[in-house]
């Protein structure tokens, strides 16, 4: 089990890094810069302690076409895709990456940020996409 964790953390840490490669320039500029290639995010934070991973991340994608979204999500107008650090992040040298693979349709914009569900977002940030 250890192995599988140590693979899962080097190949996390590597899909970050080649989002970052390939896209230098974040969207978002926050408590973590988030970059984009492709159906690829990649969040970044320099400097990063534990306290900066405890919030889940909010992760909100409207797409260009509403008819794109399954039926249950047409409403609100966006996918929800919220998620914990722990389960795609990694802590390298101080620095904090994390990953999150975008739905696959035509994207408008995209809400991100961190904070518990009901409450003010500890940051977050929207970037929109012609």
């Amino acid at each position: 089990q250890f192995l599988w964790a140590q693979s899962f953390l080097v190949g996390a840490g590597r899909a970050a890094r080649q989002v970052l490669e390939a896209a230098p320039t974040p969207v978002i500029v926050a408590d973590f810069a988030v970059h984009r290639h492709g159906r690829e995010l990649a969040y970044v934070r320099e400097d990063c302690r534990p306290e900066h991973t405890r919030e889940p991340f909010f992760l909100r994608v409207t797409p260009a076409n509403a008819a794109d979204l399954p039926p249950a999500q047409r409403e609100q107008g966006h996918a929800k895709l919220d998620f914990p650090f722990d389960l795609r992040g990694v802590q390298d040298f101080g620095r904090c990456l994390v990953t999150r693979t975008l739905p696959d349709f035509e994207i408008a914009a995209i809400e991100t940020g961190q904070g518990e569900p009901g409450s003010e977002p500890s940051w977050s940030g929207t970037a929109r996409f012609p």
